[in-house]
């Protein structure tokens, strides 16, 4: 009883400063160095007054257009949109410089106060049976998100920038495995592709049968193998439908008689040190049950934050719900595009590579030459344009249907790389691509 009333009085009492916002407003229109501060914190979601988010955004706005936004400016700008007596008062706020800093961590720990009542609220909804409690879900886990976010600085000043640039270049010529990220374990492919890289979104696309899953798996294993901390979200498979293509993967023993059980008792054991080997590592976790988008962000930031994870990969695009209220009213390529946004988003926060697996269109199929191109990705040409690195799945023995296993991993966008094909052999009895230079585990 007594929370309930504490959080009436709070939903009554949202948290804000006026006085505080006039403030930095004022520093805005009168210390041209403020922008560096204040800009770096604060969004205009952090002003809680409609006049004031106008401001603050008329301001930036200004700053960007290289013209200083002092008060005659702003009124300028703002005229019939909010009171020219309001921003001249505001304007003679008297701004301290060296409590800026503290002045904008205070706004931004009140926006944020507000965003979990929001949250809170939203939460209370859930007692009404007509509620969707799925999107309720995923309007709720939003709010966690921007709740958890805390403020980071996002100007890079050029000594940092300087600084970064020429590490990244040492890092780059110290390394002689011929990528700069997490080696994909195919020589070929790391020369094209330079590995995968942190921030990145990488799409592997195919038409089915093609083997995506099954070359996600070897860049899966390939990772763990070099120690860095894999989340794999399989949206397509059961977990222990995808344990026991990693099971065949591992020892080399054909799925078919897995799945039957017909091993001796010495391959039994083989296949039971292999794997647990790998279980033990702590390296790779796997997330069958999480479909939707936002569960996704969510459970990966709640492992980032326990142990660092290093790479992120998701079976497969289409299968995955934007969880969005909004979502229902989008047709498939809307949703498809914002979802894969969001995952370049996740890729950049987290600083780690995101590998997405994708369907081709049925265009493919229409075509005398069926290798794939840019535009057969299916629902979205967001993809692409999200995507720093494409790359398709093509066995021309698939379609000529013969026991060719050659198979081209052709790299059709690549940001920080080259473009181009690697040769790899299908061994799909055992859930495997190999070549020549292919180490197993």
């Amino acid at each position: 009883m007594k929370l309930g009333i504490k959080l009436q009085e709070l939903m009554n009492n949202i948290p804000n400063d006026k006085n505080l916002e006039s403030k930095v407003l004022s520093a805005l229109m009168n210390t041209t160095d403020a922008i560096h501060t204040i800009a770096s914190v604060l969004q205009p979601s952090s002003f809680y007054t409609n006049e004031n988010r106008l401001i603050y955004v008329t301001c930036i706005e200004l700053y960007n257009a290289s013209r200083i936004p002092d008060m005659s400016l702003v009124a300028a700008e703002l005229k019939g949109k909010v009171d020219l007596v309001y921003i001249s008062e505001i304007a003679g706020e008297f701004a301290d410089e060296v409590v800026l800093p503290d002045y904008c961590r205070v706004l931004k720990e009140l926006e944020m106060r507000r965003d979990m009542l929001a949250g809170i609220s939203k939460m209370q909804k859930a007692a009404s049976l007509d509620t969707d409690i799925f999107d309720l879900t995923a309007e709720v886990s939003s709010y966690l998100d921007k709740v958890g976010a805390a403020p980071k600085e996002t100007i890079v000043n050029n000594p940092t920038l300087f600084k970064d640039t020429f590490l990244a270049i040492e890092e780059a010529s110290n390394n002689t495995g011929g990528c700069t990220g997490i080696s994909t374990g195919f020589n070929d492919l790391d020369r094209l592709t330079n590995g995968w890289n942190k921030g990145e979104l990488i799409i592997l696309a195919a038409r089915p049968g093609m083997g995506k899953t099954t070359l996600a798996l070897n860049f899966m294993l390939e990772a763990v193998k070099q120690e860095q901390r894999v989340l794999m979200y399989s949206v397509e498979m059961t977990a222990t439908e995808l344990g026991l293509k990693l099971v065949s993967n591992l020892s080399g023993i054909e799925g078919d008689r897995i799945h039957r059980g017909k091993l001796t008792e010495e391959e039994y054991k083989g296949v039971y040190n292999d794997t647990a080997a790998i279980i033990n590592s702590g390296l790779l976790n796997v997330d069958a049950e999480t479909s939707n988008l936002f569960g996704i962000k969510n459970v990966a930031k709640k492992l980032n934050h326990k142990s660092k994870i290093d790479m992120i990969i998701i079976d497969y695009l289409q299968l995955l719900s934007g969880g969005d209220k909004t979502n229902k009213q989008q047709n498939r390529e809307q949703q498809i595009s914002f979802i894969s946004r969001q995952l370049k988003a996740l890729a950049k926060e987290l600083d780690i590579p995101i590998i997405c697996l994708s369907q081709l269109s049925r265009a493919v199929e229409s075509r005398g030459n069926k290798r794939p191109m840019l535009s057969d990705l299916r629902e979205s040409g967001a993809i692409e344009q999200d995507a720093n690195k494409v790359l398709f799945i093509f066995r021309d023995g698939y379609y000529a249907k013969n026991n060719d296993t050659t198979t081209e991993v052709i790299v059709a966008k690549n940001r920080a790389g080259s473009l181009g094909t690697a040769m790899l052999d299908f061994r799909g009895a055992t859930s495997n691509f190999t070549n020549e230079d292919f180490k197993p585990f």
